[in-house]
């Protein structure tokens, strides 16, 4: 028999970590158009970590349907309140990585663009440094 001091703690743990899956699928949800099986395999794993952690560290093997309801619980009162918050700034952030990125790939751009030739022969090179067909 678990105390009720402890079940509502461990209760409590849960919204906490769910609001934490909350936060790190807000994160993840700006690259969802364009990276759709990335960002989910990302969540997946941390929601996988969070399961184990709860139902295996937290509660120490005694594994309730109710603790599960804790993380969905900590997840929608995370949207619900700080979520709006966050969401904006995410969104910033991934929109700036994007462009950087862009920035530092536009030189190479240009240079295989301009350069047909020179483009076919390095990816030539490149296949035949990492493949063999005679082996």
């Amino acid at each position: 028999m678990i105390s009720p001091a402890l079940a509502w703690g461990q209760f409590l743990t849960a919204c906490l970590l769910g609001a934490g899956l909350g936060l790190v699928y807000d994160f993840l949800r700006p690259l969802r158009p364009r990276f759709t099986a990335l960002s989910d395999l990302l969540f997946l794993g941390v929601l996988g970590y969070t399961l184990v952690y709860l139902f295996f560290g937290v509660c120490r093997g005694d594994i309730r349907g109710g603790y599960a309801l804790g993380l969905a619980a900590g997840g929608f009162c995370w949207e619900w309140t700080l979520g709006r918050i966050f969401s904006p700034v995410f969104a910033g952030f991934w929109k700036a990585l994007g462009h950087l990125f862009r920035a530092l790939a536009a030189p190479w751009k240009k240079f295989f663009q301009k350069n047909p030739k020179k483009t076919k022969i390095f990816l030539c090179k490149l296949g035949k440094m990492g493949y063999n067909k005679e082996e």
